[in-house]
């Protein structure tokens, strides 16, 4: 099994810089963005015995592959979410 998730650029235009109220986390001014859609990044994850990671379709090894094995394997497993079936469940408590 695999999955690819593709993540478009964003890039801020007008980033705001400071908050206006900090209490109710209000920012000083307004920001700006846009989302590029000709641009942007795939990452495939595939089910493996062994560990591999590839990099613009080249396999990357020794210390780089590293630091990404070591990022994933501190990361909780993602929970899945539920069926829309379940969703509408009433949930109960004890």
């Amino acid at each position: 099994m695999s999955k690819t998730a593709r993540a478009h650029t964003n890039i801020a235009l007008i980033k705001y810089w400071g908050k206006k109220d900090a209490k109710l986390r209000l920012p000083l001014m307004s920001s700006l963005s846009m989302t590029l859609d000709a641009f942007y990044s795939d990452t495939k994850i595939s089910d493996s015995e062994q560990m591999s990671f590839k990099l613009n379709g080249q396999a990357v090894s020794g210390p780089a592959a590293d630091r990404v094995f070591t990022y994933l394997r501190a990361r909780p497993l993602p929970v899945q979410p539920l069926p829309p079936w379940q969703r509408l469940l009433p949930t109960t408590t004890s």
